[in-house]
C-alpha cells in the first residue's frame, strides 16, 4: 500500500513503571489481568488522551493490535498445565488460544471504544500487519478513526525459550516488552495533519530491494534481523529483540526520543523465512 491518505493524530508507548501508571489511569476496576493487558490499556488511553477531542467527538474508533507470542505470562504455565497434568483436561481447550486476544477487548472496554476489534498475530511482523489491516479499514470506511498497537510481554525467567520462539538465539540484543500506539485517520476527516503514513508494505523481498524501495530521502531504520545493514541513509538497527519492536521504534523517532533529521522514515524489517516489510512516515512543518 503506497497512499499519503492517511493520518497519524497522535502516538504513545508504555514500557516501564506499568503498576503505577495504570493504577493512576484506571484505578482497580480490572480483575484478573497482567502485565500484557497493562501495558495494552495504558499505552492506548495515553494515545487517545494525547488525540485532539474534536477529532475523537462521534468517531467509530476501530482497534487494530498486534502481537508476537501473545500473552505468554498467562498462555505458558496453561500450556504446561495441560502437558503435564496427571489426569485428563477437558476438551475442547480451544478457549487458550483466544487468551491473547482479550487485551483488545480491555482496549476497547476501558477506552468506550465500540468499532472494529482485531488482534493481529503475524510472529515478527505482527505490528505491520496490524497497521496495514487499520489502514485497509480506514479506505474501505469500516471505521472513521483507528487505534493501533503493538504489544509483548516478557517473563524475564523465560527468557531463553523467548529468544528460541522468535528464533534469535545468539543475536546480539536485549530481550524487551512494551507497547506503542498510533491514532490514524483520514485526511479529508483531519486536515491540516502534518504526519503521514505514507507506506505500509509486506512480502516478500531481499534486503537489498527491501531498502532500495525506501524514499531517496528517507532515514532508513533496520529491524533487529538487519544489524548488518550499512549506508549513508541507514540508522543503526533495533537492538530489542520482541515480535513488536517496531511499534516503540516508530513512536520514539514521532516523540523525538529517536532522533531522525530526514523528513522521513522507513522502517523495515525481514523474516529469517524471507517475508518482508516497510513503513514509511513523513513529516512536514
Amino acid at each position: 500500500m503506497r497512499s499519503p491518505s492517511v493520518s497519524i493524530l497522535a502516538w504513545a508507548k508504555t514500557s516501564d513503571d506499568v503498576e503505577a501508571r495504570h493504577l493512576a489511569t484506571f484505578g482497580k476496576g480490572f480483575r484478573r489481568i497482567g502485565n500484557y493487558v497493562k501495558l495494552a490499556q495504558v499505552g492506548a488511553q495515553s494515545c487517545l488522551a494525547a488525540a485532539d477531542p474534536l477529532a475523537l467527538k462521534h468517531a467509530n474508533v476501530g482497534v487494530f493490535m498486534g502481537t508476537g507470542l501473545g500473552n505468554t505470562e498467562a498462555a505458558v504455565p496453561l500450556g504446561e498445565g495441560i502437558l503435564h497434568a496427571e489426569r485428563p483436561w477437558c476438551s475442547p481447550m480451544a478457549f487458550a488460544g483466544s487468551v491473547g486476544n482479550a487485551a483488545a477487548f480491555y482496549v476497547a472496554r476501558s477506552c468506550s471504544l465500540d468499532g472494529a476489534n482485531v488482534t493481529v498475530s503475524q510472529e515478527e511482523l505482527s505490528f505491520e500487519a496490524a497497521l496495514l489491516e487499520a489502514v485497509l479499514a480506514l479506505q474501505d470506511g469500516l471505521v472513521n478513526l483507528a487505534l493501533v498497537g503493538g504489544i509483548d510481554v516478557l517473563d524475564p525467567a523465560r527468557e531463553a525459550e523467548h529468544l528460541a520462539r522468535l528464533d534469535a538465539v545468539g543475536l546480539e540484543g536485549r530481550c524487551a516488552m512494551g507497547s506503542g500506539w498510533l491514532l490514524l485517520g483520514e485526511v479529508a476527516r483531519c486536515p491540516g495533519r502534518s504526519t503521514l503514513i505514507e507506506e505500509v508494505w509486506i512480502g516478500a523481498a531481499d534486503v537489498d530491494t527491501l531498502v532500495a524501495g525506501a524514499p531517496s530521502d528517507a532515514t532508513v531504520l533496520p529491524g533487529w534481523r538487519l544489524a548488518g545493514l550499512r549506508g549513508p541513509n541507514v540508522a543503526p538497527a533495533e537492538t530489542r529483540l520482541m515480535s513488536t519492536a517496531a511499534a516503540l521504534r516508530v513512536v520514539e523517532v514521532l516523540d523525538g526520543t529517536e532522533r531522525v533529521s530526514t523528513p522521513a522514515f522507513s522502517h523495515v524489517h525481514r523474516t529469517a523465512q524471507g517475508t518482508a516489510a516497510r513503513v514509511t512516515i513523513r513529516r512536514s512543518g
